[in-house]
């Protein structure tokens, strides 16, 4: 009996571990899913449902810098300056470091004059 309680114990933690890989797998699939699908509605320049798309990558991984920024391009877009500059900021305060593409995509043009976007790229490289 104590053989068999070992072995039960022991598949069942192969199983939860199997499980979690699963949940693990699966996450970064839908993840990969929902970028392509944001690509698309970004194409079509569907800014609002993508938006609703971010909103919810965003609460899945709050920590990702990415979707934050992608976040602020929807708002700029859509004529949201301030709410851009605040998705950015946080963005950068995430750990979002490719200058380069923030100072030329077009998705940002609506608010690259604004001041608050100037504080954001001294943020990035690290000047006062």
């Amino acid at each position: 009996i104590r053989h068999d309680s070992i072995s039960m114990n022991a598949s069942l933690r192969i199983l939860g571990l199997l499980a979690a890989l699963l949940l693990v797998v699966s996450s970064r699939s839908l993840c990969g899913q929902d970028e392509s699908q944001l690509a698309a509605l970004a194409q079509a320049g569907d800014f609002t449902r993508a938006r609703i798309l971010i909103a919810q990558l965003i609460e899945r991984e709050p920590r990702e810098p990415r979707h934050r920024y992608n976040l602020a391009c929807a708002e700029a877009r859509l004529g949201f300056r301030e709410l851009a500059l605040d998705a950015l900021e946080t963005s950068v305060r995430l750990g979002f470091k490719d200058r380069e593409l923030l100072l030329g995509d077009e998705d940002l043009a609506r608010i690259r004059d604004l001041p608050r976007f100037r504080d954001v790229v001294r943020a990035m490289a690290g000047q006062p």
